[in-house]
């Protein structure tokens, strides 16, 4: 997936000048409701669809381009080959070619029709040391719809890895990652995957439990894989626009990896001091849905004048409520796969901003998750408290009258 669309890091510099519009009544704010969306992005959402990528749902205007970018979970097929659901030999064949190509002391161990009608498996040893070691691949291919699914698992053979480098360390490492240990182990697991897979149109959003790959969903209730998952939008109507959100639950925290964005920002205006010059649209506290832990930075980059909005949450690692690393971005005067290089952007600060927040606002858990269920659209706010910000927030007090 594009670069600039789904796993785009902070700019080098975000500057400050000053927390704009953090504090105020939700009272006054409920009361008063001025803010008003403007006209274009009004527009824009007149018909809208849901869209679903891992566990999430997403509420997008109808011309909206989904873009599936690197998903990786062990229940989930490597890879879809995209009108090839006849051609599950032909593209096992074209595979193995490359790694012999690739791997001077490759060694094929089974290559023959699947259990599945269809269906084509085949598994192998890159190399020698690899075969002497005990480290293996098994890949089945099987037709789903008009596509051909391509699951993989790796295999260690215990016994072998313990005999070539006499380090029972590395035992407990294959035993961690969960590895097969034999090519029938590892079949066996991928099996369980295709049995929990199904063709899903990209326009279906589910209502079981489980997560969302294109053209595919994988049933999965047990909230215990690891899991990583990048979506991005593009707007035929907003074409310098780009929305992307990316979650996994197993990456580190060590470090600044650990740290919010919010300890980003103050940590890179202490070491530019004097030279620390620019402008935040809004920044600060930002709970949403259960995620409430949540940080927003709406930030326009030095240089270039574009804007590069975030909203994140450190979580915890393993957790799929709430994973270790959720962010969402929105980029505008993108061309190609560069953030900042159009020379003009299709919107106005206001109309991001609006853009921003009704994306943001309906993005949340497709079906509920433990502890991380997703409460719907909106949070319901106590009348008189603190707004964690601007926009429009629920009083029940006055939807009551």
């Amino acid at each position: 997936m594009h670069e600039a669309i789904a796993n785009k890091t902070l700019m080098k510099v975000l500057v400050y000048m000053g927390m704009l519009g953090l504090v105020s009544s939700c009272q006054s704010t409920a009361q008063g409701n001025t803010t008003m969306t403007p006209a274009k992005i009004e527009q824009l959402f007149q018909h809208t669809k849901n869209v679903c990528f891992g566990r999430y749902v997403l509420t997008v205007p109808q011309e909206a381009q989904v873009i599936f970018g690197d998903t990786n979970i062990n229940l989930q097929p490597n890879a879809i080959r995209a009108n090839r659901a006849k051609e599950t030999k032909q593209i096992a064949e074209e595979h193995l070619k490359k790694l012999r190509d690739e791997y001077r002391t490759f060694q094929l161990l089974s290559h023959k029709p699947g259990p599945v009608a269809g269906s084509w498996f085949y598994s192998f040893y890159t190399s020698d040391s690899r075969a002497e070691g005990g480290s293996g691949f098994v890949t089945l291919l099987v037709p789903f719809g008009s596509d051909a699914f391509q699951y993989g698992r790796n295999f260690t053979d215990r016994q072998k890895l313990l005999k070539l480098f006499k380090n029972p360390s590395l035992i407990k490492e294959a035993d961690d990652r969960g590895d097969p240990t034999s090519e029938q182990d590892a079949f066996n697991k991928l099996m369980v995957m295709v049995k929990n897979t199904r063709y899903r149109d990209d326009n279906e959003v589910p209502t079981e439990a489980g997560f969302c790959v294109s053209h595919g969903f994988i049933r999965d209730s047990s909230y215990s894989q690891r899991e990583e998952v990048q979506f991005g939008l593009r707007f035929p109507s907003l074409p310098d626009v780009t929305f992307s959100v990316k979650s996994e639950n197993f990456g580190s925290l060590e470090g600044e990896n650990g740290w919010g964005i919010l300890k980003r920002v103050q940590k890179q205006k202490s070491l530019s001091g004097s030279k620390y010059s620019g402008e935040f649209l809004r920044i600060g506290a930002a709970p949403l849905h259960t995620w409430q832990q949540g940080e927003e930075v709406l930030a326009r980059v030095r240089g270039t004048g574009a804007l590069e909005f975030t909203w994140s949450q450190v979580g915890s690692k393993g957790s799929i409520a709430n994973p270790n690393n959720l962010t969402v971005k929105l980029f505008n005067k993108v061309e190609g796969d560069s953030a900042g290089s159009a020379d003009s952007s299709s919107v106005s600060d206001e109309e991001a901003v609006a853009l921003w927040d009704k994306l943001l606002s309906s993005f949340k858990f497709r079906v509920p998750v433990g502890e991380g269920s997703s409460t719907g659209a909106g949070a319901a706010v106590k009348p008189g408290s603190i707004c964690p910000k601007t926009g429009f927030w629920r009083c029940p007090q006055f939807e009551k009258q």
